[in-house]
């Protein structure tokens, strides 16, 4: 069971944390349970900001890509918030 919605002292969530690390299988099932790339810690960081902080070049670029294709995704279907719905990460797969 993942519990999305927990967060650290400084306001980091479990979907900033797996953005850190490059986890697309551990965002991706984040993202399909409610999880919000929107949220932001103390600091003002995102997940995509965080994906940003990764010091690993290729797990950087892989995560940043799939939260713009994510967002890209989310934005063009009828103003409705697909970040929360199921259908983003299984669309995002293929």
């Amino acid at each position: 069971m993942l519990i999305i919605s927990r967060t650290t002292s400084t306001g980091q969530t479990p979907l900033h944390a797996a953005c850190f690390k490059g986890c697309i299988k551990t965002v991706s099932a984040l993202v399909e349970r409610g999880a919000d790339f929107r949220l932001h810690d103390e600091d003002q960081r995102t997940g995509k900001d965080w994906a940003m902080l990764n010091p690993n070049t290729k797990k950087r670029q892989i995560m940043t890509e799939y939260i713009v294709k994510t967002r890209m995704f989310a934005m063009t279907h009828s103003g409705r918030d697909i970040l929360l719905e199921r259908q983003s990460s299984a669309f995002l797969r293929r």
